[in-house]
Parts: structure tokens; C-alpha cells; sequence
């Protein structure tokens, strides 16, 4: 199996019905494909996990580059793993619900992204955010569990 993590940025701010019905479509599509994965929405910036097989992941991967609903896509890591952390074909749920190392490095990471400027959504963007580097927040999903 093979999990993937990326960081991205929506085009416009989502109500949450928006992003629910993304899971709900989005669990559909691995379902069938033999994916996994799980979505964490905040204030206009998304991180997502898949997992599967490695082929496949990247496959998906590719399709969600250039997906109209997000930009600024940043990969924070890619690594082999023995088990699927995440249950379904995509989970949104309470970041608290999961593996307590787990949620460690999710808490972080989120409170990076409250440290980055608020997004303004009614104003033109004049060039590409490019989030910071996070791959050192996220250890368990971009290299095991070394710190």
C-alpha cells in the first residue's frame, strides 16, 4: 500500500454542505478504484490523504492537479505503508477521533495554517500563494514516525 499527502488552497471559500458532498462523491470513486483517503478542510486551504495502491494513488493524484476547485497544490509527502490509517474511501471526520500521534501532527498543522494570512475570497489573487513548507510538521504521513 501507498499513501500520499498534499496541502492545497480553494478557489473560493466552502460552506461545508460543499465539502461533504465532495466526500461523499469522492468516497464513491475510491471505493471503486480501491482507494482510501480522508479530507480536512479549513478556512479555504485543504489537506488530503490517499491511500492504495501506489498506481493507482497517483493515478488520482494526476486527476486532482488540475481539479478547477483548488490551486496551489503541495505535496507533503509520499511514502510505502504496511496499513491504511483511514477506513473508508474518504473520511471527514473529527481530526480528535484519530490515533493520538495522529492527531498531534494534524493539530500542528492546522495551527500553521492559522498562522498564514486570512484568505480574502472577494479579491482577485495577484500571484500564487505558495504554503509553507510542512513536510517537517507531518512526519508520521511524509517519512513513518521519525520526528
Amino acid at each position: 500500500m501507498f499513501r500520499l499527502i498534499y496541502m492545497s488552497e480553494a478557489v473560493h471559500q466552502m460552506p461545508d454542505e460543499a465539502v461533504i458532498a465532495i466526500v461523499q462523491k469522492s468516497r464513491r470513486r475510491n471505493e471503486a478504484s480501491g482507494l482510501r483517503g480522508a479530507l480536512l478542510y479549513h478556512e479555504g486551504r485543504f489537506i488530503h490523504m490517499l491511500e492504495g495502491p501506489e498506481a493507482e494513488v497517483m493515478a488520482r493524484f494526476e486527476r486532482l492537479r488540475v481539479d478547477p476547485r483548488h490551486h496551489s497544490l503541495q505535496l507533503l509527502g509520499t511514502n510505502g505503508i504496511d496499513a491504511p490509517l483511514c477506513a473508508s474511501g474518504m473520511e471527514h471526520h473529527d481530526i480528535d477521533a484519530l490515533p493520538q500521534d495522529i492527531a498531534e501532527t494534524l493539530h500542528e498543522a492546522l495551527a500553521l495554517l492559522n498562522d498564514l494570512p486570512p484568505r480574502d475570497f472577494s479579491q482577485p489573487r495577484p500571484g500564487r500563494h505558495q504554503p509553507r513548507p510542512m513536510r517537517q510538521v507531518l512526519p508520521v504521513f511524509s517519512g513513518g514516525l521519525a520526528a
